[in-house]
């Protein structure tokens, strides 16, 4: 098995404390509430996440996407996102180009991201499932169109059988790995165009609030006017905000509306953009000091023993 690190370790390298990938940034487990120092070698990475199944062509080797996404994005844009962080402006042209395109990815990339493309395709298994299964003459066609198709089919396990097996859940309904590699892709290129089209601001702050804080999945996306519940916001769509963290010291903001802007970022915009850093990610949380700042339910800033008693308190219940 092969570590595949779904946020770049050249990116959380900015969350570090010397601002190096083999330095040592802190992670906070949103689940359990514990806090322990790390390296940007050590988190955000699943085995196989990108492998290609299968690969017919031997010039395709199975770890070539992750191989790509570290040899020629995360080493394109590392450059770029440095200069940002020593010029405190952002780029233009087809350095631009490259940034929107990382943060596609960065987006596109995520387990987070990987449940929300398979939910449907999982949720259209089972309806087809249970169609299959709603009367033996159709479940015995079914059998029997597998069987001229190729399929191996087990003669043991009769209609009912196999009614049981689906009533009592006893599996699991698996997307193609490689279907789901193209989905990954072809997300990240519809994203990459509306990000162009946004305004980006760059917001700055030193360590003394702490910093912006990173995480699983860091490209946030929230609606600026009030909506209805369960109304989600797309990339594409006005009233619309994304922040991304870029480091512990810059973040970005991008709107279609307004202008953009470079700043210094007030202690209660850290406080925003961490909370919504935390809110957004899967489980994990990764900062450059022990403690940060967010905003709690009451509109406060508050500290991370704020939060990790928050998160006991929820186990508890």
């Amino acid at each position: 098995m092969t570590k595949h690190h779904f946020i770049p370790r050249s990116y959380l390298a900015g969350f570090t404390t010397s601002g190096k990938k083999d330095d040592r940034l802190w992670v906070l487990d949103q689940e359990t509430g514990k806090q322990w120092p790390g390296k940007p070698n050590t988190v955000a990475f699943q085995h196989d996440l990108y492998i290609i199944e299968n690969a017919d062509d031997k010039e395709i080797p199975p770890n070539a996407l992750e191989q790509e996404f570290g040899n020629t994005i995360e080493n394109k844009v590392a450059p770029i996102i440095k200069e940002i962080t020593i010029k405190g402006r952002l780029p233009v042209g087809e350095e631009f180009v490259e940034l929107m395109k990382f943060i596609a990815l960065l987006f596109a990339r995520t387990p987070s991201h990987r449940e929300t493309l398979e939910k449907p395709l999982k949720e259209v298994g089972e309806l087809i499932l249970h169609e299959i299964l709603a009367t033996p003459e159709r479940y015995k066609n079914t059998i029997e169109k597998m069987r001229k198709d190729g399929f191996e089919i087990n003669e043991e396990a009769g209609y009912e059988d196999m009614k049981a097996f689906i009533r009592n859940g006893n599996y699991d309904i698996c997307v193609n790995q490689n279907f789901y590699l193209k989905l990954l892709l072809h997300s990240a290129n519809i994203i990459a165009p509306l990000l162009m089209e946004r305004k980006w601001s760059l917001v700055i702050t030193d360590d003394k609030f702490g910093g912006f804080i990173c995480s699983d999945n860091p490209v946030s996306l929230v609606w600026t006017v009030p909506m209805p519940p369960f109304y989600s916001p797309g990339f594409g769509m006005l009233n619309t905000e994304i922040t991304v963290p870029l480091s512990k010291n810059f973040a970005l903001i991008g709107r279609f509306e307004g202008e953009a802007q470079v700043g210094l970022a007030t202690k209660k915009t850290v406080a925003s953009i961490n909370s919504r850093t935390g809110m957004y990610s899967k489980r994990f949380v990764y900062s450059a000091k022990k403690d940060f700042i967010w905003i709690n339910k009451n509109g406060q800033i508050s500290t991370t023993a704020d939060l990790i008693k928050a998160i006991q308190k929820k186990i508890s219940r």
